[in-house]
C-alpha cells in the first residue's frame, strides 16, 4: 500500500517592486514621469528603489519595453563623454555591448545624456542639466520563497521544478507615478483573470491615468475612488493607437478592475498613472 505524504516545497520565485514591470528572469522595469528631474536626479530616485537609470544591452530587451515607453522620451542611464560609443558608459555599471544611436554613433547635439525616441526605439542625446519628462528604471527581480504543497508518494519522489513567474494577478498596491499593466505584460496573459488594482496619489494629491493599449476583447472599468462602490469614470475597451486615452480622478485614490472577456487570454492592457 502506497502512504501518501504532504510537503511543502519552497521555491524562488522572481519577483518584481511595485509598478514595476518584469521583462526577463532577472530585471524589471518602470517609467516615473516628472517635468523637474534631471540626469544626476532622476538616477539618484533609480537607485532609492534598489536599482539605476535603465540600461539596455540587446534589441529584443529593448522591443520588450515598447508598450511601457510609447509616446514618451525617457531618460536612460548612457552617458557619453564625446561622439565615440567607446566613451560611454551606463550608470550601473555594465558593458555597453549595445546601442541605437541613428547612424551608429552618438550624436551629441544636446548633451552627453541619452533618452529613447518616443516612437522609434531609436537614441538620442539630451542634456544632462535640463529637467526631463520622463526617465525609466531597472532594478533586480527579488526571489520571493513561494510555499508549495505537493502529495509525495514513498513509491516515488515528486520533482520539483523553479517557477519562472507567478501566475494570476500582479500586486494589487500601487503609488503613482507609476505604470500599470495586465498580467505577464507584453506577454499573453493567461484566460478568465479578473484583477483589482488599487492606485494612491502622493501627498493627497489628484491622479491622472493614460491608457496605450487595450486588446479588442477586454475591459478596464475604472472607478473614482479607493473601492467598487466609487462612480465609475470609465469602461476602456478595444484601445490600440498611437492616440492616448486620459482620465482624472477628484480625489487621491483610482480602482481598476480587468475583466478579461476572452477565454483564451490575450495581450491585455497598459497604462501609466501619474500625480497631477
Amino acid at each position: 500500500m502506497l502512504v501518501l505524504l504532504l510537503a511543502l516545497i519552497g521555491t524562488c520565485a522572481a519577483l518584481c517592486p511595485d509598478g514595476y514591470l518584469q521583462i526577463s528572469r532577472t530585471d524589471c522595469y518602470t517609467i516615473y514621469f516628472t517635468n523637474q528631474t534631471t540626469f544626476v536626479a532622476a538616477e539618484a530616485d533609480c537607485v532609492l528603489d534598489g536599482g539605476h537609470l535603465a540600461s539596455l544591452h540587446s534589441y529584443d530587451e529593448q522591443h520588450s519595453l515598447a508598450g511601457m515607453t510609447y509616446g514618451m522620451n525617457p531618460l536612460i542611464g548612457m552617458k557619453c563623454d564625446d561622439e565615440a560609443i567607446a566613451n560611454c558608459t551606463w550608470t550601473d555599471g555594465s558593458v555597453v555591448d549595445y546601442q541605437n544611436f541613428p547612424g551608429g554613433v552618438p550624436v551629441l547635439s544636446y548633451g552627453g545624456c541619452v533618452r529613447l525616441g518616443s516612437n522609434d526605439e531609436m537614441w538620442y542625446s539630451w542634456n544632462c542639466a535640463a529637467p526631463t519628462d520622463s526617465f525609466l528604471c531597472k532594478v533586480p527581480a527579488y526571489d520571493d520563497i513561494v510555499t508549495i504543497p505537493v502529495e509525495m508518494t514513498t513509491a516515488e519522489p515528486v520533482p520539483t521544478t523553479p517557477i519562472d513567474h507567478i501566475k494570476g494577478c500582479p500586486k494589487q498596491q500601487y503609488t503613482a507615478d507609476t505604470y500599470v499593466f495586465s498580467p505577464n505584460w507584453p506577454s499573453p496573459y493567461q484566460a478568465g483573470v479578473d484583477c483589482l488594482y488599487f492606485i494612491t496619489a502622493k501627498n493627497s494629491r489628484k491622479l491622472t491615468i493614460q491608457f496605450e493599449y487595450v486588446e479588442t476583447n477586454d475591459m478596464i472599468i475604472v472607478y473614482d475612488g479607493s473601492d467598487m462602490q466609487s462612480r465609475v469614470i470609465a469602461n476602456v475597451t478595444g484601445k490600440n493607437g498611437a492616440a492616448v486615452w486620459q482620465y482624472y480622478s477628484t480625489g487621491s485614490t483610482l480602482t481598476l478592475d480587468f475583466i478579461a472577456n476572452s477565454t483564451t487570454g490575450g495581450k491585455g492592457w497598459s497604462a501609466a498613472v501619474y500625480n497631477v
